[in-house]
């Protein structure tokens, strides 16, 4: 684990945070969206990248805040407890195959995001229930 930890620290940059991350997230904040951020990675390393994390999120689960992290459905689900929401009201957002079947498996609504990491088959091949190009499209489904 301690191999782990030190190559996502290395690895961990501000400026690696995606270009749309605040002005989306800030948005469907502002439109009374709530936002849980469910990451693998450890929380250490999630908030290097993502300093004002807390300001944007109304959960944050990195790996050592669940038993079992995602693909596990209960990582989702313990997120979903913490903002008290249905699977069905709820929306798995991701740019990698574990989000999405993450959410299939806690049987949520899920969106593929192409962030430049995973190519689309691979999205597809999942069953991402919609794929986008990046995360600003989410703005445009919120204002639909």
């Amino acid at each position: 684990m301690g191999l782990i930890e030190k190559a996502e620290w290395e690895a961990s940059h501000p400026e690696n945070l995606f270009p749309f991350t605040l002005f989306v997230l800030g948005r469907l904040k502002k439109n009374g969206i709530k936002i849980a951020v469910l990451s693998r990675n450890s929380g250490k390393s999630v908030c290097r990248v993502f300093p004002n994390l807390d300001q944007y999120a109304d959960a944050f689960l990195p790996r050592e805040s669940v038993l079992r992290p995602k693909p596990d459905p209960e990582h989702l689900r313990q997120a979903m407890n913490l903002l008290n929401v249905l699977p069905q009201k709820t929306v798995m957002v991701g740019d990698h195959p574990i989000d999405v079947l993450s959410g299939k498996k806690a049987g949520t609504f899920t969106i593929g995001v192409l962030s430049g990491r995973i190519e689309e088959r691979e999205i597809k091949a999942v069953g991402a229930d919609l794929i986008v190009p990046d995360i600003s499209y989410l703005i445009g489904l919120l204002e639909e």
